[in-house]
């Protein structure tokens, strides 16, 4: 009970982050016929007034109430994880199909593919899918090494009416 109540009170004491964007932070605003991302050069009680990124000059000025969309930006990251592990899919599903096709075809010259040998087949794709994946893993990892993506997060619009309470609770 008592970790629950600092719990609410460390939610009404501390501000919610995502409401008050910082000076200088990069941003992306979705109003209801474009998107502009930008810097936050100035904030106040009614809006945000942006430079944006097509470096026309100047300060883009918008309400609170004229956006549909509002996020931050989290950074660039690179992709290796997605990239290794697309890489590890399409590869394993090559490899697999590959070596299975090869099944028949032994390392001992006349050797032939009989139906009693079924098990050595699923054996041998799961080598080829295991070895073949893993090697496009490492060329998947290689290219997503080389992609940058801006990851974004969604922030809750500011209300210019009314106030309001919310409190979230996360396990």
């Amino acid at each position: 009970m008592n970790y629950i109540a600092s719990m609410v009170v460390m939610a009404l004491i501390y501000p919610a982050p995502l409401l008050a964007q910082s000076i200088g932070e990069r941003v992306r605003v979705t109003l209801p016929d474009t998107k502009l991302t930008g810097l936050v050069a100035e904030r106040s009680e009614v809006g945000l007034g942006l430079t944006l990124d097509n470096k026309q000059g100047g300060i883009m000025h918008i309400k609170y109430s004229d956006l549909t969309h509002l996020e931050c930006s989290l950074g660039s990251r690179r992709q290796v994880k997605r990239g290794a592990i697309s890489g590890f899919l399409v590869g394993a599903a090559l490899g697999g199909i590959a070596f299975y096709g090869a099944g028949c075809i032994s390392l001992m010259a006349g050797a032939s593919c009989v139906p009693e040998q079924g098990i050595n087949r699923i054996g041998f794709a799961a080598f080829g899918a295991a070895a073949v994946g893993s090697y496009v893993a490492l060329i998947g990892a290689g290219i997503g090494a080389l992609i940058k993506r801006e990851q974004w997060q969604s922030l809750p619009i500011k209300q210019e009416k009314g106030a309001g309470l919310s409190l979230v609770l996360r396990f």
